[in-house]
Parts: structure tokens; C-alpha cells; sequence
């Protein structure tokens, strides 16, 4: 990708991330879970960059969200010149203070920030995308994940506050 113009879309990634401010840092695998989940969760928070995601080891993952932050890694020099003068949409300004707020990780949580995108995101994909009950999204995420296990409750609650998951009833909660 050295020397090609970024293309629409990984420009539109870059002001996002700068928006969240988020880093655009990929040198370490935390570093990349925390953008795939940061994104994933702009995206159902309304700020659809054309991602889809599946399920993989560290959650909801998607390959071309990945092709897309190696390729603005590779065009650093040329970053800052291709988005010089661009702007997000109005509409999704506004979205980035709820965004940042829902990514706010609680003081109590004693995870790093990456891990606590990455129990957001994957609780969302697992009762939202996946359609589990509450008690299967959490039977899935203490077996693959269990570092997150202390934290079920607390990141379930958070989405609820922030309006991305439906009503508890639906999620097989009382």
C-alpha cells in the first residue's frame, strides 16, 4: 500500500479513530484487539464504516477491518496529508461523545482498556449477533475468556445503560 492513495474507507477509519481517540497503534495484539472492538462498538453505536464481523478467538473479529488498519500502518507518512481537511459527517461527531462515554472503562473494573472492549464487544456480539440467552453468552465467555469472568455483570449492565441490548426478557433475564 506504500505510495497508494488511501481509499475512501480507511480514511474514514482514521478520522474515526481519531475521533474516539483512539490510537491507530498496531504493534502489539492488544493493541488490535482494542481497534477491532473500539470499531465494532462505534459501528452498533451507529457509526456504520461497512465492517462486518464474525466470531473469532479474541471475539467479534473482522478481516477487512484488519487489511484496512495494516494498510494506514503502511501509508503512515501519507495519512495526514489524505484526510488534511476532512471531517466526519456532523451526525457522527455527535455520535463520538457516546461512544467514548460507552467506552469509558468503569473505575472498578480492573481490566486494561483493551480487555474491557473486548467483553463489551464480545457480550454484544453474543446476545445481539448470536442471538444467546444471557446465561449461554455467559456460559461462552467463562470458557474462552476467562479473564473477563469477574466482569460479566458489570459489562452487561454497561450495554443496557447505553441502550445496545434488548430488553432483559428477550435475553432470558428476569
Amino acid at each position: 500500500m506504500i505510495g497508494l492513495a488511501m481509499d475512501a474507507k480507511q480514511i474514514a477509519l482514521k478520522l474515526v479513530l481519531d475521533g474516539l481517540n483512539e490510537a491507530d497503534d498496531i504493534q502489539s495484539v492488544s493493541e488490535r484487539v482494542r481497534i477491532q472492538k473500539a470499531i465494532y462498538l462505534a459501528q452498533v453505536m451507529g457509526v456504520n464504516l461497512g465492517y462486518s464481523y464474525s466470531w473469532y478467538v479474541k471475539g467479534p473479529y473482522s478481516t477487512s477491518l484488519t487489511r484496512d488498519y495494516y494498510a494506514l500502518q503502511d501509508s503512515a507518512d501519507e495519512v495526514d496529508g489524505e484526510i488534511a481537511g476532512k471531517t466526519l459527517h456532523p451526525d457522527l461527531l455527535d455520535k463520538m461523545s457516546n461512544i467514548r462515554h460507552l467506552l469509558a472503562k468503569p473505575v472498578e473494573v480492573a481490566l486494561d482498556k483493551w480487555q474491557w472492549y473486548e467483553l463489551l464487544a464480545s457480550m454484544h456480539f453474543l446476545l445481539v449477533a448470536s442471538r444467546y440467552n444471557f446465561e449461554r453468552a455467559c456460559q461462552v465467555l467463562r470458557d474462552t475468556k476467562p479473564h473477563l469472568s469477574d466482569f460479566l455483570e458489570v459489562g452487561y449492565q454497561h450495554l443496557m445503560r447505553h441502550g445496545l441490548l434488548p430488553s432483559r426478557g428477550i435475553l432470558g433475564r428476569a
